[in-house]
């Protein structure tokens, strides 16, 4: 795939993630009261702040290694289970710990859906790093998309 062509999927797919994710933000903001979007606006926060502090370059490692065996691919796959869980982990404990400082046990509870989310995206971390070392831009940008609207459709159901 050619460079133009990858750079046009990626734009694309954060383009349309955008998108879906910031009309359900706003179609949430009109379901629920402002304490409740408050809420969810410091859930969402939290976890974007763990997000960034958990990354750890691992689908870099596999899109970058020469060579791939399957143990290799089995070792990555098991790190990021444990990245994983810890990165659950994390929220759960850190929405315990506001929920009781900010005297609002509902951010617990919105951090609680919030943790299932990396517990799923553990599956496609090996199927999406290996599309990214194959070039395979295409797919990736379409599972970005989707991966949006069933957060965003989630998101909706749960408001």
């Amino acid at each position: 795939m050619s460079v133009r062509r990858s750079l046009a999927w990626t734009y694309l797919a954060q383009v349309a993630s955008f998108f879906v994710t910031f009309g359900s933000t706003v179609v949430v903001a009109r379901l629920v009261n402002p304490r409740d979007f408050g809420i969810f606006a410091m859930a969402n926060a939290v976890t974007t702040i763990i997000n960034v502090l958990m990354g750890f370059g691992l689908a870099k490692y596999l899109m970058r290694e020469a060579t791939l065996s399957l143990n290799t691919l089995r070792s990555v796959f098991t790190v990021n289970v444990l990245v994983s869980v810890v990165y659950t982990t994390s929220i759960i404990v850190v929405g315990t710990i506001m929920g009781k400082y900010f005297g609002s046990p509902e951010v617990g509870k919105f951090l609680l859906v919030f943790a299932l989310f990396p517990l799923i995206a553990m599956m496609e971390f090996v199927p999406a790093a290996l599309c990214a070392r194959n070039m395979r831009f295409g797919v990736i940008a379409a599972l970005a998309v989707v991966r949006a609207v069933v957060l965003a459709a989630v998101t909706l159901l749960l408001a």
